[in-house]
């Protein structure tokens, strides 16, 4: 498990429209994990409230859309 993993997938999540729907569509955050692994992401529950925390929506808008990570998620 990788905070910086967690963070990985929170810029790629925030670049990716497509991506941020098929999540939103996840009937539970396990779901949504699940998708993470498969596209080689493993990190914890723990470990993305931290990358939350250490990535500023300034940080996320950067890359494009940072509020939606944020609203499937949390």
């Amino acid at each position: 498990m990788s905070l910086e993993q967690a963070k990985a997938f929170m810029v790629l999540v925030s670049g990716d429209k497509e991506l941020q729907v098929r999540l939103g569509a996840c009937a539970s955050n396990g779901e949504r994990f699940s998708m993470a692994k498969e596209l080689g992401f493993t990190f914890s529950v723990e470990e993305l409230k931290l990358a939350r925390k250490e990535l500023s929506d300034e940080d996320l808008d950067a890359v494009a859309g940072g509020d939606e990570f944020c609203s499937i998620f949390f």
